[in-house]
């Protein structure tokens, strides 16, 4: 049985469920979402592609790589979000 190797296309929906504006970041290109916006990104499947999610003055980076759409919610990261560096502890 012959296989498919002709490339697919996925959805990545990204959802600010979160009462604060976050700004997603790929390269050079910036997107606002404000509560309750949803932003949908075409994907090839099986390709890894990186973002920056801002909220604030906290970042986080995220990986996507899926074969099927998939739907995030913001809220899921904002635990990740890294904390500005003049407020981290010290080290050691």
């Amino acid at each position: 049985m012959p296989i498919d190797t002709t490339a697919s296309e996925v959805i990545f929906e990204i959802v600010n469920d979160t009462d604060e504006p976050v700004r997603l970041f790929k390269g050079s290109v910036t997107t606002t979402l404000d509560k309750d916006d949803c932003l949908a990104i075409v994907l090839m499947a099986g390709t890894t592609y990186h973002y920056t999610i801002a909220q604030r003055t906290r970042t986080t980076q995220i990986m996507v790589k899926s074969w099927q759409d998939i739907r995030c919610k913001v809220s899921i990261f904002t635990e990740l979000m890294e904390v500005p560096l003049a407020c981290r502890p010290p080290e050691g």
